[in-house]
């Protein structure tokens, strides 16, 4: 009788174990071009959520996800775990856009993640030359990625993002991308990136938006490093970013266009050194109903401040920015003249672009890079520790474990 009840109870808690694992994702683990787009192309229509790694290496296309409009499931692109962003290249070839996202369809709510790459090389004879996501009803996060050398007629030379959900851009570096114009609806929008979304909101912390250009022979040319904003009902949160060395030729914005929002954040950003017919640095739109500025520095802004305080008009003193190298110099006038009191949600990031913790003395830095004798290298990727690993599932499943070995201790103990 004891045995059967042993085993019986043995069979529970396995059912247990079993029955409180959670739907896992469908994961892929891709090293070249070919697995790569398979990949994307199995993800579009298998009813599940889906996770691709990308080992280290060179992946030449134009790389699309396209899925249909019953699927709405999440995707994530990913680095393999301690792969930094500088070794996992998606190269356009300046064919088309190197990375395409689509599906403007009604239904439930999903999320698309990029993370942890470097997308280069793109050209688009629309929107988004490097990254183009137009995803109607998905939240959308771009993380630790380096977007560079890429064109686009009309919106994001290197990214564009189109959604009615959340954008959130964090910890990217994204370089050396434009928009070219196009006559036919007159405009030139967001040289390094541009973010739409109607409905949800922005997040737009510690990234590195340098030597973008808007261009164009068009009237509206606007936002040569950083476009963004779309209708009245938008929260934008603008934290922490260096926005640098940027050009919006004969247009408003060099640095940074802030469109159509309810309230713009802005918190603790570099905004210098970039070029525009009207607001060299920042422009902001007069519909933007509530403009927020505290601790940032630039030199040149086009409209007003509904609210602001201890702005900074000074030389950054970035180590080589001519060399992309964004960091501060030791003797840097914006060392620990940043604020903690940013708005929370989102709140002040934990780490800077790197991966550095934030805050490093008395304040935040102003700008991306918290300031450190030692910068570690770009990538922007987190080792996973033991402790990092240990979720409630597993704590649940070593418990039930400990319980069923004491139990069979007593069933069958072990005679001296």
């Amino acid at each position: 009788m004891k045995i059967s009840a042993t085993l019986l109870l043995l069979a529970f808690l396995l059912g247990m174990m079993v029955a409180v694992q959670p739907a896992l994702a469908a994961e892929f683990h891709v090293t070249n071009a070919t697995e790569f787009q398979d990949a994307l192309d199995d993800a579009e229509n298998n009813g599940e959520d889906d996770i691709i790694y990308l080992a280290a290496g060179t992946y030449k296309g134009n790389f699309k996800y396209v899925p249909p409009d019953t699927e709405h499931k999440s995707l994530t692109i990913t680095n393999e775990p301690g792969v930094p962003a500088t070794q996992i290249i998606l190269d356009g070839q300046n064919n088309y856009t190197t990375l395409r996202l689509y599906d403007w369809s009604s239904g439930a709510e999903a999320n698309i993640v990029i993370n942890g790459i470097t997308i280069q090389n793109g050209e688009s004879p629309d929107n988004g030359g490097g990254i183009y996501a137009a995803m109607a009803y998905y939240n959308i996060t771009i993380t630790n990625c380096i977007v560079k050398n890429s064109t686009a007629k009309r919106y994001g030379g290197g990214i564009y993002v189109d959604t009615h959900k959340n954008i959130t851009l964090e910890n990217n570096q994204v370089y050396n991308n434009k928009t070219l114009g196009d006559p036919d609806r007159n405009l030139s929008r967001g040289g390094g990136v541009a973010l739409i979304t109607p409905f949800g909101n922005y997040t737009v912390r510690n990234n590195i938006i340098a030597w973008n250009q808007a261009t164009g022979n068009v009237d509206n040319v606007e936002g040569g490093g950083l476009w963004v904003g779309w209708s009245s009902r938008n929260i934008i949160y603008l934290i922490g970013n260096t926005i640098y060395g940027n050009e919006a030729l004969n247009g408003n914005g060099g640095g940074l266009y802030i469109s159509f929002a309810e309230t713009a954040y802005v918190y603790n950003n570099i905004v210098y050194a970039n070029e525009a017919s009207s607001g060299k640095d920042i422009y902001i739109h007069d519909e933007v109903t509530s403009r927020i500025a505290y601790n940032n520095d630039y030199s040149d802004v086009w409209g007003s401040w509904t609210e602001e305080g201890s702005n900074l008009n000074v030389d950054p003193q970035l180590v080589d920015p001519a060399g992309y190298d964004f960091h501060l110099k030791a003797t840097s006038p914006v060392i620990d003249k940043g604020t903690a009191n940013v708005p929370d949600p989102p709140g002040l990031p934990s780490t800077d672009f790197e991966g550095d913790p934030r805050i490093i003395g008395a304040a935040p830095d102003i700008g991306a890079d918290e300031a450190s004798v030692t910068p570690p290298a770009v990538g922007g990727e987190v080792t996973p520790t033991i402790w990092t690993m240990i979720t409630p599932i597993t704590l649940l499943v070593v418990m039930l474990i400990v319980a069923l070995l004491a139990l069979l201790r007593k069933v069958f103990p072990v005679k001296p």
